[in-house]
């Protein structure tokens, strides 16, 4: 359950009508104009939104960072299908740092250099496909 408040327009400030008891119900959003312009919410689910939202966004810089280095392996692909085919390469920052024909030998070795990430991928003209069938229901029928 939530509660609107409308804001009106005022010579200097907004004013809102507010009691706290009104948080027990939910969230109270602000509106002027009939469009949401804000919400109040008890502090302390507001510092677990901001602990939330620091860490994802902690979470999220690595995975930018390899799609940076995608892009970088996408832009090297004509040399590396030259030098490369069939192996696996390490990127980090747009460099291929390690290869290996063995996707999991690459990855140990490049999990002992340290805790920046790294993009492995395979040196192919076209993505590898795996065909993963999906499970299927077998009725037992009596013979």
């Amino acid at each position: 359950m939530s509660t609107t408040v409308t804001l009106n327009e005022a010579q200097a400030a907004y004013t809102v009508p507010f009691d706290e008891s009104i948080l027990a119900k939910g969230p109270v959003f602000l509106e002027r104009k009939g469009r949401r312009v804000a919400v109040i919410v008890p502090a302390d689910e507001f510092e677990v939104f901001r602990a939330w939202q620091a860490g994802r966004s902690a979470q999220q810089k690595p995975l930018d960072r390899l799609q940076a280095e995608r892009a970088a392996f996408q832009r090297l692909l004509p040399g590396l299908l030259q030098t490369h085919r069939d192996q696996f390469v390490a990127l980090q920052d747009g460099r291929v740092i390690d290869a290996d024909a063995d996707e999991s030998a690459l990855a140990q070795r490049v999990l002992v250099r340290g805790r920046k990430p790294a993009y492995i991928q395979e040196v192919r003209t076209e993505p590898r496909v795996y065909d993963l069938p999906s499970p299927e229901v077998v009725r037992h029928v009596p013979v």
